[in-house]
């Protein structure tokens, strides 16, 4: 048995696509090549499933019969998984002039990215408005990646309008697709000074989110209870790089 696994929309070549041969007697599997082909010579002859898997692709259950002593030649041609868009991002918190970037990967009918940033910014004037736990919330659920919808996000966005200053707005190409189609890339984020940040990444219908704070600041803080067990917080306060103590840091609690 040879053949070919090709994307369906496009005709690409699909390299490194798992394709397995399942007969009641058992199953054959063969990885595809970097030109798409594959080979799984001395199959018995008999009635096949043929299933293909790739990152992004499928092949729907497929009958294939091969006879006693024939080479049958297969053109595999495995149709788009659903879209999808998610964030690739381990780092939340950046140096100040620090280069901060966010991963992206995706695997959507689009060629461009629309980025939105935003700086929170919280006041006690503004608590009638938006309460800090509320704030809090979303920062939380940002941080542990966001499971909601697209109309719940924007509807939180409303919610928080009055702490968010709109920064920029901008597209970025899309432009580090594999054969598949599925990009993975760094977008590079321009933040006008220190701060805290929420970044929006959309592409068609899909909306992502990711916090972003950019600072020399580091806080240590220790909770503990004095002689009179009351309780008591210690807070150290350093330059996230050097560990160094900075002086003149407002600290509130």
């Amino acid at each position: 048995m040879v053949g070919k696994v090709v994307a369906a929309e496009s005709g690409q070549a699909l390299a490194d696509v798992a394709v397995w041969f399942e007969h009641p007697r058992g199953s054959w599997r063969i990885v595809s090549k970097q030109d798409g082909s594959f080979e799984l010579p001395n199959l018995p002859a008999g009635t096949y499933t043929v299933h293909a898997y790739a990152y992004a692709h499928r092949l729907e259950p497929t009958k294939v019969t091969l006879q006693e002593g024939e080479t049958k030649s297969l053109l595999l041609a495995l149709e788009p998984a659903t879209p999808f868009l998610e964030l690739v991002h381990p780092q939340s918190v950046f140096y100040s002039r620090e280069a901060v970037k966010v991963g992206v990967r995706g695997f959507v009918p689009t060629d461009e990215l629309r980025v939105q940033v935003w700086q929170i910014r919280w006041q006690p004037s503004r608590a009638e408005q938006v309460p800090l736990t509320t704030l809090l919330r979303l920062m939380g659920d940002v941080r542990q990646g966001w499971w909601r919808g697209v109309g719940e996000l924007r509807e939180t966005l409303q919610q928080l309008a009055p702490c968010l200053v709109l920064v920029s707005e901008t597209t970025i190409p899309i432009t580090q697709r594999d054969t598949e189609g599925v990009f993975l890339q760094f977008v590079p984020i321009a933040l006008p000074h220190d701060g805290l940040f929420l970044v929006r990444i959309g592409a068609e219908h899909f909306q992502r989110v990711a916090l972003v704070m950019r600072t020399r600041v580091g806080l240590v803080t220790k909770v503990g209870r004095d002689r009179k067990n009351m309780p008591t917080l210690l807070a150290f306060v350093a330059d996230l790089r050097t560990g160094e103590p900075i002086k003149g840091v407002a600290v509130s609690a």
